[in-house]
């Protein structure tokens, strides 16, 4: 048995054997021939070749087909032929349509055993000067410069593919795998992939700015396109007219997003967690008891620091569990008994002033359930004439049912505690 090994790789030459201007209809090739069992050269042998070119695949439709007879290798087992120049047993090899695409070449080999395939190889890019004699429209013989317009401009995300869809064939460029930022540079038309690892990926759109023949007098894409707009947006525009695709799909998927000036980016929906996989607040630090968990400044100073299981507010953290520098401002609710009688605690509720006007009314407070609110603080300051005050009490109080009056005679301030379902305590009154 034979087969086919090659020097490097398969060598693709043109190369001129006739005299006038038009390109010759030849190409070269260089194998090496080899016995399969032993692997040995076949030095100085006659052997006998048919070449197939096949379209749409090595097993595709054979499209032209000839032989070589009286092929001799050399010392080296090396033999050359060259493929348009043997014997025609089918079709014509100045009328194969290059411009199609997809073509094979399968060599046969016979050594004094009969034919055996010698296997197949693509053409891996298309002989360019035969395609000179086959292609049609190579000067645009129409002159109509409207008929180079891009008609759209595709990305799919699946594939990767970017495609410019224009009169005749589409220009695809692969744009590869998940990235991490797009760039354009104007002058190049180089589309820069970041993405992650030691190297980025670069991919060429000038094509996207050259029409399907050999003319560059009647591209109608403006000048400065295309370019990357704001949000990934790859945009041509061709004879005044735009074409844009949203890129984004090839962005590594994000958990922000960005407001229209591109001045913040938020999240609406997520819980984010530092230090823990799994938040349960929408925003949960986790960390070890000396750990520096927080810490928020301004120009200044600290505003607030969290570490080593303390808080310090206007300050780093200090000695104690909770540590305040400069002075503190609780909000107060200011009531009166001119034409209200009535008022209930409500759950923000902590400082309390009741201004009491002559000939105003008398004046109840109502306490909520202490088991609502266990530690919490209430204070009461009554001031003005000798109205009562009364304070309307549905737990016990000091551990005893009672509503206590604050009058002009009685001290004028209360202070009250929640101890949670043993209702309230008094801690303060003057």
């Amino acid at each position: 048995m034979v087969f086919l090994r090659s020097v490097v790789f398969f060598v693709f030459v043109f190369v001129s054997i006739f005299s006038d201007a038009q390109a010759p209809e030849r190409i070269n090739y260089q194998a090496v021939a080899r016995n399969t069992q032993t692997g040995t050269e076949l030095v100085n042998e006659d052997i006998f070749l048919s070449a197939q070119v096949r379209q749409g695949g090595p097993n595709g439709t054979i499209i032209y087909q000839e032989s070589h007879a009286n092929v001799v290798t050399d010392e080296f087992g090396l033999f050359s032929i060259q493929v348009g120049g043997g014997n025609v047993i089918t079709g014509n090899f100045s009328q194969i349509p290059w411009s199609d695409g997809n073509f094979w070449l399968q060599v046969d080999v016979d050594a004094g055993q009969g034919l055996q395939n010698a296997g197949a190889m693509q053409f891996l890019s298309v002989p360019y000067a035969l395609h000179a004699n086959s292609a049609t429209n190579v000067d645009d013989a129409d002159a109509d410069p409207t008929n180079e317009l891009v008609q759209d401009l595709t990305f799919e995300p699946n594939t990767r593919q970017l495609t410019l869809v224009q009169e005749g064939e589409n220009v695809v460029t692969e744009l590869g795998t998940v990235v991490e930022g797009l760039s354009l540079d104007p002058d190049t038309y180089v589309l820069n992939l970041e993405q992650q690892g030691p190297t980025n990926q670069e991919v060429n759109l000038s094509p996207l700015r050259q029409g399907l023949d050999q003319s560059d007098q009647n591209e109608l894409i403006n000048p400065g396109w295309p370019v990357l707009l704001p949000g990934n947006i790859l945009q041509i525009r061709e004879a005044d007219i735009d074409h844009e695709v949203d890129l984004s799909p090839l962005m590594s998927p994000s958990f922000w997003d960005q407001n229209t000036d591109e001045t913040a980016i938020y999240n609406t929906t997520d819980n984010v967690g530092i230090g823990i996989e799994n938040p349960a607040a929408k925003l949960e630090v986790r960390g070890n008891s000396n750990d520096n968990l927080l810490r928020i400044e301004d120009d200044n100073s600290v505003l607030l620091s969290v570490q080593n299981s303390k808080v310090g507010i206007g300050r780093a953290v200090g000695t104690s569990n909770v540590q305040i520098a400069g002075s503190v401002a609780y909000e107060y609710i200011k009531l009166t008994n001119d034409g209200v009688s009535d008022y209930t605690i409500g759950p923000t509720d902590n400082f309390l002033v009741v201004l009491m006007v002559n000939g105003g009314l008398t004046f109840n407070i109502f306490i909520p359930e202490a088991i609502s609110f266990p530690g919490r603080v209430i204070t009461i300051k009554k001031i003005g004439s000798s109205n009562n005050v009364t304070l309307t009490f549905t737990d016990p109080l000091d551990l005893s049912p009672q509503n206590p009056i604050i009058s002009g005679a009685q001290p004028q301030t209360r202070s009250f505690m929640s101890i949670g379902e043993d209702g309230w305590i008094t801690l303060f009154r003057e």
